[in-house]
């Protein structure tokens, strides 16, 4: 019967296997995402019916992040420590990144399922919310130029002794920025 592949169950590949094999297996696995609160999510297991495990979430220094409620948002959790201690190591979500975040090569975005926040390639920061446009933001010079007009108009609107309004200059347009864009 050389050639010949013998197709095999799960079942029956855990039958076969001894205890530390399936103790090696289960090390690292891939679940879904229940429900969140706290940094302890309750994940869905996907080889034992019923299973609901708590996992403590790893993620990166400075950023946390929870999937929105009723995705099937995944995680990877190692069992280091065993059954009884898992945590999670990575996670995704595919659908509302899907939805959020189209990327060319070297870019980078973080997002939710309302807004996102893109680095391009091209060197810009975009933030802008889930339909809307990219558009250039004031800079801190726009703003203090703005200050200092409003100061100004503020003294020839209504010069000292007078109820009679000055003449007001229009107020200077901003230049932007297009390094940092918003909507």
């Amino acid at each position: 019967m050389s050639g010949v592949k013998t197709r095999h169950t799960s079942e029956k590949l855990r039958a076969e296997q001894t205890p530390e094999a399936g103790r090696v297996r289960n090390m690292v696995r891939r679940m879904i995402v229940d429900r969140t609160r706290t940094s302890v999510w309750r994940l869905i297991g996907h080889l034992q019916v019923g299973e609901k495990p708590l996992a403590e979430t790893y993620s990166g220094i400075g950023f946390y992040a929870r999937p929105p409620d009723g995705v099937d948002a995944e995680v990877i959790v190692a069992n280091l420590g065993g059954a009884g201690a898992p945590v999670i190591v990575a996670s995704r979500d595919e659908d509302t990144r899907r939805t959020m975040a189209d990327l060319a090569a070297d870019e980078t975005a973080t997002f939710n399922s309302q807004t996102i926040v893109k680095h391009t390639a091209g060197g810009l920061i975009e933030a802008r919310s889930k339909d809307g446009t990219a558009v250039a933001l004031a800079t801190k010079a726009d703003l203090e130029e703005l200050r200092a007009w409003i100061a100004a108009e503020m003294v020839i609107a209504c010069p000292a002794g007078s109820s009679t309004p000055g003449t007001v200059d229009p107020p200077p347009t901003p230049a932007g920025t297009t390094v940092l864009k918003g909507e």
